[in-house]
């Protein structure tokens, strides 16, 4: 390496897989003891630096993987504070919202107003601690055949997770293919339409997930949507 002093420093804990750390290297001038203090001095700050990197792509990994879960089983998620704020939300969410409420524009921590009533109904009733006997009414809006239903569920801490769903009119396997499908591909629309996920397509089909998912793509594709439910109004409306 073409060095003479090397001055390191440990940033994985004791008993770890791997040895991570950090190594500085000289050819010339030794390493001095008010650089060793300086190291030590910054050590603690880079072992929480890596922590809370390795905790946020752990965590990362979680959503994506929470994420993928869900659009294949054609839901949403959202996640907001007890004062109704968005704290997050999935890409299948923030498209729905536009697609219903074409006209509201709320800020992007805030649902339409609507739903933001709804909401605060049922935020309202947890923080009077009003008994829950059974679960709270969902809400619903209709557009274009096709419903949006978004289910409240209280966490802890004040706040809610929202979880979404869409529903379109049951489409006929023969309708599906006047936009130009293969039979397969129509098979594969119409059980989407009956709200069917991927996994569920292909035990119903006998083929794989992963088939299911090259026909989901090519669906989209032919049809010039972005979402399994925009192509099943895209057939319905035609």
């Amino acid at each position: 390496m073409d060095t003479e002093h090397q001055l390191t420093c440990l940033l994985s804990e004791f008993g770890a897989e791997e040895d991570v750390g950090i190594g500085l290297n000289r050819k010339f001038k030794k390493f001095s003891e008010r650089d060793r203090a300086g190291f030590a001095h910054l050590r603690p700050h880079l072992v929480g630096a890596r922590k809370n990197a390795t905790a946020m792509a752990a965590a990362e990994s979680r959503v994506q993987s929470l994420t993928g879960t869900l659009e294949g089983t054609q839901a949403g998620l959202a996640v907001v504070d007890a004062s109704g704020r968005v704290i997050w939300a999935t890409p299948p969410v923030k498209r729905w919202l536009e697609f219903y409420f074409p006209n509201s524009r709320p800020p992007a921590d805030r649902l339409p107003e609507a739903i933001e009533r709804w909401l605060q109904a049922q935020l309202t009733a947890l923080k009077q601690g009003a008994p829950l006997a059974k679960p709270p009414v969902a809400f619903a809006v209709h557009q274009q055949r096709s419903t949006l239903t978004a289910r409240f569920y209280p966490v802890p801490d004040g706040g809610a997770r929202l979880v979404f769903s869409e529903q379109c009119e049951v489409l006929p396997a023969d309708r599906a293919r006047e936009p130009g499908l293969t039979a397969r591909e129509a098979e594969v629309l119409h059980w989407i339409s009956e709200g069917k996920s991927n996994p569920e397509i292909a035990m119903l089909l006998r083929i794989s997930p992963r088939t299911v998912h090259k026909h989901v793509e090519h669906i989209l594709a032919k049809l010039g949507v972005e979402t399994r439910m925009a192509a099943v109004r895209q057939v319905t409306d035609a």
